[in-house]
């Protein structure tokens, strides 16, 4: 009996905002967006991604989608079983991060940064500025020990987890879809159908 192949290739998450046409179908609104896709090679794998990948994902997943925002990777899993060693920090999630920071034995310090765009761009200064990184790092060690103290002080005003978004017009009139798959910065126009430039979205991550 023939045993199964090893699966091959990479499972990337990729996280942003989309466009979505609102309820008076005249303006369009940012909403939140996270889909799964699988490459052969992690080569120029947010350029694949935008260009041939992302519009596709979303118009399938999301009925009320009209342009992508913004787009990140945030996780990616070698579907071989193979470890992470071999990403580059801009496509590394924290728990990846934190371990590259730990083998290189970089100063970075892991607790600073709540936002995976901040924790690679540490990195990236750690690696090539010494000096900007110092800067950074400062300021980031300022604004966290901030939001503790005033987490502490202001327990009621902290953020819950947002409700989930009521479907759109555009979404209300369609009949049930079946089962969807899965689920860096200019933000690109919305006339600019389907070129959203590399991105993070607001407040994410």
């Amino acid at each position: 009996m023939t045993s199964a192949a090893t699966p091959k290739g990479f499972k990337v998450t990729v996280k942003g905002e989309y466009y979505a046409l609102a309820a008076d179908m005249r303006r369009k609104t940012p909403m939140p967006y996270e889909i799964e896709v699988v490459l052969p090679s992690m080569d120029s794998a947010l350029s694949i991604i935008k260009n041939k990948l992302l519009a596709k994902a979303l118009r399938r997943k999301y009925k009320d989608y009209q342009d992508f925002r913004t787009h990140m990777i945030t996780n990616v899993v070698d579907l071989s079983g193979q470890s992470a060693s071999g990403l580059i920090p801009d496509y590394m999630n924290k728990k990846q991060l934190s371990d590259y920071v730990r083998v290189h034995k970089l100063p970075v310090n892991t607790e600073a940064y709540d936002k995976l765009v901040d924790f690679r761009k540490a990195i990236h200064l750690a690696e090539t500025n010494p000096k900007e990184f110092q800067i950074f790092q400062d300021n980031a060690m300022k604004d966290a020990k901030m939001n503790r103290e005033l987490a502490n002080l202001n327990p009621d005003l902290q953020e819950e987890s947002p409700a989930p978004p009521a479907p759109s017009a555009a979404e209300t009139t369609q009949k049930p879809a079946g089962p969807r798959p899965g689920e860096s910065s200019v933000a690109a126009s919305p006339d600019n159908k389907g070129q959203g430039s590399s991105g993070v979205a607001a407040d994410e991550l």
